[in-house]
């Protein structure tokens, strides 16, 4: 498991208190930081209580977010443009969702999708929604 994986996953088992049986699907968002932040990428975790695999808004009815909400991600994942922030964040989270313990929430058959400011909403485990 690489260092930025093990990130991920710390922030995951973390971060999953307090979700409410609500949550019909996960999304994660990317977002670029400002000017003399440590990083150029975030990512943020939401859920929400609607998914709709034919309307990317699904995502903007959030219920639930993590806690800590933001993660800075490091340039060395990211990279320095979106394309290279949504290749290297997708494969880490992939890594990441799969190193979590079986009844982790992100584990319970829900839809889990990854976008950002720059990138369209995509699931990257598909779930029933239910």
């Amino acid at each position: 498991m690489t260092e930025h994986t093990m990130q991920l996953t710390h922030w995951l088992e973390t971060g999953a208190a307090d979700t409410t049986r609500d949550i019909r699907a996960f999304a994660f968002n990317l977002f670029e930081l400002g000017p003399n932040q440590p990083g150029k990428f975030a990512i943020e975790w939401i859920g929400a209580d609607q998914y709709d695999k034919k309307n990317p808004d699904w995502a903007c009815e959030e219920v639930w977010s993590s806690s800590p909400r933001v993660l800075t991600l490091p340039v060395s994942l990211t990279g320095e443009t979106w394309e290279s922030c949504g290749a290297g964040v997708k494969a880490a989270l992939v890594e990441a969702i799969a190193a979590l313990p079986a009844d982790h929430v992100l584990k319970g058959g829900l839809p889990v999708a990854l976008g950002g400011e720059q990138m369209d909403l995509a699931l990257i485990q598909v779930g029933n929604g239910k």
